[in-house]
């Protein structure tokens, strides 16, 4: 991770990600969910935020132009392990593999950003102006 002390930009040079499925039945999708996860984690942390009317609760961001969700330009490279174990309460020892990355994805950056600069964030997203 960088981040630049004068801005306050998050660069994420790459994340790796281990993921228990059981038995990975079909693995290019179990890779496919993995970097799903990680794109939801990487918006979520940095960049996606609704902003409501206080008045109306109406939301503010309704386009993607305010509404800021991560391209393949903030991507970072992502290095998958699918963990493979028998489990006998699972049909085929096979488990769920829908966006389980995505939870502990901004916890990760958050924790990052901190050994980088040495500030703690509390709220999400993550931006310069919330440090």
């Amino acid at each position: 991770m960088e981040v630049d002390a004068e801005t306050g930009q998050v660069k994420i040079l790459k994340m790796v990600v281990a993921q228990d499925f059981g038995r990975a039945i079909n693995p290019k999708l179990c890779v496919s969910q993995i970097y799903g996860g990680v794109e939801f984690g990487v918006g979520f942390a940095l960049t996606e935020e609704g902003i409501y009317d206080r008045e109306t609760g109406k939301l503010l961001t309704n386009n993607l132009h305010q509404y800021r969700m991560p391209t393949s330009v903030d991507f970072p490279p992502v290095e998958s392990h699918l963990v493979e174990m028998e489990d006998p309460y699972f049909a085929y020892s096979a488990k769920g593999a829908g966006e389980n990355v995505n939870a502990p994805t901004p916890a990760v950056i958050r924790n990052a950003i901190y050994n980088a600069i040495g500030v703690w964030f509390n709220d999400l997203p993550m931006t310069p102006k919330r440090s």
